[in-house]
C-alpha cells in the first residue's frame, strides 16, 4: 500500500525510537491528524511492530498523543502480543524439558534467538518456533516425538517438518534452508559440517528470553542465517520490518562476538554481501541504528538509491509479503500460487539490483521449476 511520505516518515521514526531505545522527537510526529494516526498504525500492523510502536506512543506528551480510542486499541494489542509471546515461552519451555530428557540438544533459530536484544522483548510480535536439528537421528526422534504428542504434523518440506503442540505452530528444520541455486546448498551443507566439527553443538552460546536459556547457532553464523532467511522471502514476495529488525538487532547487540572477517567471508561465499549492505543502510538511514553497529563498512551505501527503493517496496509487501493477498479470494490452491509467481514477477523489476544473485531463480522459468521441485517432493514424502 502506499502512503503519504510524512505518515511513512513519522512511523520510521516512532519505530527507530522504539528499537534503540530513545525519546521521539517531537516535531516529526506534531503536524499527524487523527486519521495519520490511524494510518500509522494500519503500517504497523502491516509490517508486524504494533506492540513495539506502542511503548513509545504511549509514553507521548499529551499534547502528542494519538486520539484515545485508537492509543487504547494500541493497549489491547500490545497486551495480546504479550499472552502470544508468554504463551511461546511456556511451550518453548515444554520442548526443552521433552528433550532434554531425551538427549536432543534444541537449537533456536531464526528471529526467536534475537528476542531478548530488544529493548521490550515480549513486545516483538512472535512468530512459530524454530528449532535446528542438524543430526538425522536426532531429527527422526523428534518427529517421532512430535508424531505422540502434537495435535497436527504437516508434511515434511524441503529444508524442515512442521507441527502444531499446545496450540503453537513449531518448524523443526534438518537444514537452515535450501536455495534455488544448487551450489549455494553444496556451500551450506560444506559450512555447517566445518561448523560442527569446529563447535559441537553443547559449545555453541544461549540466549535468554523472560530467564529461559535457549541454546542458539554461534553469533557470526546466526547472523547469515538470519538474514538469508529474511532475503528468501524478499526475493519472492518481499518481507516486512519484523523480519529486518531481527537481523538489524542481531547485528546491533551481538556485534562484539561476531567474527568480522568470518562473516564477510560467509556473506561473500552466499552473494549476501549487496543486499546485507542495503538492509544495513536502511537500518542507518531510517531505524535509528549506527554505521558502528555493524561488524562491516556500511557508509559506501549509505547513499545508494537502492536504500530507497528497499523501503518502499518492504511498505508495499507488508509482513512476508501478505500485502499481495490483501481482499483476494482463490479459487484452488494453484490459483494463489498462479497470482504468487505473476507479484514475484512484476516486483523483480524493481528489486533485482539490490540481490541480483538470489532474484535470478525467481525469473521465468526458475520460478515455476522451484514450485514443481517443491510440489513433487511432498508429494513423494506423502507416499
Amino acid at each position: 500500500m502506499s502512503y503519504m511520505p510524512y505518515i511513512s516518515n513519522a512511523f520510521f521514526t516512532l519505530l527507530a525510537a522504539a528499537l534503540n531505545g530513545r525519546e521521539v522527537p517531537p516535531e516529526r510526529i506534531a503536524s499527524l491528524s487523527e486519521e495519520d494516526w490511524k494510518k500509522v498504525f494500519y503500517i504497523s500492523r502491516e509490517q508486524a511492530v504494533t506492540a513495539l510502536l506502542y511503548d513509545v506512543v504511549s509514553e507521548l506528551p499529551q499534547e502528542l498523543l494519538p486520539p484515545r480510542d485508537l492509543l487504547i486499541n494500541w493497549f489491547v494489542f500490545a497486551q495480546k502480543t504479550e499472552q502470544s509471546n508468554r504463551k511461546v515461552l511456556s511451550v518453548e519451555q515444554e520442548l526443552l524439558q521433552a528433550f532434554q530428557e531425551m538427549d536432543i540438544p534444541l537449537v533456536i533459530y531464526k528471529g526467536h534467538s534475537g528476542v531478548e536484544l530488544y529493548p521490550h522483548p515480549l513486545h516483538r510480535t512472535p512468530g512459530d518456533i524454530d528449532h535446528y536439528l542438524p543430526y538425522p537421528e536426532q531429527f527422526d526422534r523428534c518427529i517421532a516425538w512430535a508424531r505422540r504428542h502434537a495435535s497436527k504434523i504437516e508434511t515434511k518440506g524441503l529444508h524442515h517438518q512442521g507441527f502444531h503442540f499446545a496450540g503453537v505452530a513449531v518448524e523443526a528444520h534438518f537444514k537452515l534452508a535450501t536455495f534455488q541455486y544448487g551450489k549455494y546448498d553444496l556451500y551450506l551443507a560444506e559450512e555447517v559440517e566445518t561448523l560442527l566439527k569446529k563447535r559441537p553443538i553443547d559449545t555453541w552460546p544461549t540466549c535468554s528470553v523472560e530467564g529461559q536459556a535457549l541454546q542458539m547457532l554461534p553469533e557470526t553464523f546466526n547472523s547469515i542465517a538470519v538474514f538469508g532467511h529474511l532475503l528468501h522471502h524478499f526475493v519472492r514476495l518481499g518481507i516486512g520490518l519484523r523480519q529486518v529488525c531481527d537481523w538489524l538487532m542481531h547485528c546491533k547487540g551481538r556485534k562484539d562476538k561476531i567474527e568480522a572477517a568470518e562473516h564477510k567471508r560467509l556473506a561473500d561465499r552466499f552473494a549476501y554481501t549487496h543486499p546485507m549492505y542495503i538492509f544495513a543502510a536502511l537500518g542507518v538511514k531510517y531505524l535509528g541504528f549506527e554505521a558502528k553497529d555493524f561488524p562491516f563498512d556500511v557508509t559506501p551505501y549509505l547513499g545508494s538509491p537502492l536504500v530507497e527503493v528497499l523501503k518502499e517496496d518492504i511498505l508495499r509487501a507488508g509482513n512476508f509479503g501478505y500485502n499481495a493477498f490483501s481482499g483476494r479470494r482463490f479459487r484452488s490452491r494453484w490459483h494463489r500460487r498462479w497470482h504468487s509467481y505473476r507479484t514475484t514477477l512484476r516486483r523483480i523489476r524493481n528489486i533485482k539490483p539490490i540481490a541480483p544473485e538470489h532474484t535470478r531463480p525467481m525469473q521465468g522459468w526458475g520460478r515455476i521449476k522451484g514450485f514443481l521441485v517443491e510440489e513433487i517432493f511432498k508429494r513423494r514424502v506423502r507416499e
